[in-house]
């Protein structure tokens, strides 16, 4: 019985993973194609540039596809970091860890994204790998630590003028105090008082919710 539990527990989210992960790896095989039908001088938009996009899209090289396929997966936090596989081999050696830290990829996912959008994006394995293999991967990169330090700066300054919260004020008499008043934690409070929550929004919701407990 509790198998069966489990396994319609866990449907809709496996479901999420693969419509999540095929989105992603056809995004990514069109991006590839639309570059490459771009560099054999096809004109954008052209009949002949979709006609090349369409193919390269049906008949992606093992390299294009070996690249959607990790797109894929990163994009749906399951992509295994070297600290994520340490824990996990812990956890085998460990199964009492199982009931302590059930879920590892899917938090280390979001938490690894999450970093790769600010200027500690270097202490992150897989953003030093893609720098280092530099054109557009390199790029990317960037892209991402300069767009999400950009988007970071104006969240920090609606956290500090309450808009955003974070998980609460530091000292633990205040911190009640807050919860004592109708306070809720990692949301967007409005201007008619109303609380809308973002911690099921990742991995964007760690991002705000971050700049949320600096401000506090």
């Amino acid at each position: 019985f509790g198998e069966f539990i489990r396994s319609i527990s866990f449907r809709p989210l496996a479901a999420g993973d693969i419509l999540g992960r095929t989105m992603n790896e056809q995004a990514t095989l069109f991006n590839l194609a639309s570059r490459a039908a771009l560099k054999e001088g096809l004109t954008p938009f052209s009949k002949s540039f979709l006609k090349r996009v369409n193919e390269l899209i049906e008949y992606p090289s093992e390299s294009a596809m070996a690249e959607a396929v990790a797109s894929g997966t990163r994009y749906v936090f399951l992509d295994e970091g070297p600290i994520i596989k340490a824990l996990e081999n812990l956890r085998s050696d460990l199964p009492a860890l199982q009931f302590i830290i059930p879920f590892l990829k899917a938090p280390g996912g979001i938490f690894r994204e999450f970093f790769r959008r600010t200027p500690l994006a270097p202490l992150v394995s897989q953003w030093r790998a893609d720098f280092k293999k530099g054109g557009v991967a390199r790029d990317r990169a960037i892209s991402e630590v300069m767009m999400g330090t950009a988007v970071f700066v104006p969240l920090l300054l609606l956290a500090r003028e309450g808009v955003i919260t974070g998980g609460g004020h530091p000292d633990r008499k205040k911190r009640k105090a807050q919860f004592n008043a109708g306070f809720q934690p990692y949301s967007i409070h409005t201007a008619d008082g109303t609380y809308i929550s973002i911690n099921r929004y990742e991995p964007g919701g760690t991002f705000i919710g971050f700049a949320g407990d600096l401000a506090q």
